[in-house]
């Protein structure tokens, strides 16, 4: 019978996650980086806990149930959005995290591009960047309506609705 004061660790999630993912509780645990003994623990009591039979153990393969089957999307978003919280805390900390959509003039993309995408992980290891290449007007617009973080545009500093622009040399400049 479940608790209902019973809340899930995030241990158990994930392994419920993994087991799913690989159908096999060696392989989990191994991906895990524990022991099956401590992987057949946390599923059980994540199973008792909630009071359900999540995945039905046999000695060839692992099998999601309905009831697992059903519950796992949820599983899944609530990792996922925990990673997202975990990420975006350390972009707060002091690094760029997390998405960031970067506009670019295509008669400047092929010089800036594979240097920065080269550069990008050393500098900001948690940042994913979104590349988009546009003409200077639809980049303004796009900046103007938040639909970009950045770009790298040609003109002058009248860029509308830019926060910011840096000069990177003459006639370019980086709104932000």
């Amino acid at each position: 019978m479940a608790n209902r004061e019973y809340r899930p660790t995030v241990s158990q999630l994930r392994t419920f996650v993994t087991i799913a993912e690989n159908g096999h509780f060696g392989t989990a645990a191994h991906r895990l980086g524990i022991s099956q003994p401590s992987l057949s623990q946390a599923l059980a009591a994540l199973e008792q806990g909630l009071g359900v039979q999540l995945i039905e153990r046999s000695t060839r393969r692992v099998i999601v149930t309905p009831v697992g089957t059903a519950l796992l999307p949820y599983a899944q978003a609530t990792l996922d959005s925990l990673d997202a919280f975990v990420s975006h805390a350390r972009g707060v900390k002091g690094g760029l995290a997390g998405p960031m959509n970067l506009g670019m003039i295509p008669t400047i993309a092929p010089f800036l591009l594979p240097d920065l995408l080269r550069r990008l992980p050393s500098v900001a290891p948690d940042l994913r960047p979104q590349i988009v290449e546009e003409k200077t007007d639809d980049l303004t617009d796009s900046l103007k309506h938040g639909g970009l973080d950045a770009a790298v545009i040609a003109g002058t500093a009248g860029a509308a609705g830019s926060r910011r622009v840096h000069p990177l040399s003459a006639g370019i400049g980086l709104g932000r």
